[in-house]
């Protein structure tokens, strides 16, 4: 059994607060939508870089065992919904 020191920080203890992270969506408005684009092309590069680092190649359906992902494709060539999901990663941070 763990004791607390090992389990780290309570909480649900009254002395210490939760973590809060900052609602980012609400500072990001319309002027900042290009960033955001940018900001989303950028994290889908960066995941797509891991991703081949770790011999992973396209493939029309996403196959763990033999490393396949159609997302591997350039970030226009994603699907909206594969796009968005990139934003709101952004949003969320």
């Amino acid at each position: 059994m763990l004791r607390e020191s090992q389990a780290g920080p309570d909480f649900h203890s009254k002395s210490i607060e939760p973590p809060r992270p900052l609602e980012c969506r609400r500072y990001f408005a319309a002027e900042l939508s290009e960033l955001v684009e940018l900001l989303a092309e950028n994290a889908h590069d960066i995941g797509a870089e891991k991703s081949l680092a770790e011999n992973w190649t396209y493939g029309p359906r996403c196959d763990d065992v033999a490393k396949r992902h159609p997302c591997l494709v350039c970030y226009s060539a994603l699907p909206e919904s594969e796009e968005e999901y990139d934003r709101e990663l952004i949003r969320r941070r």
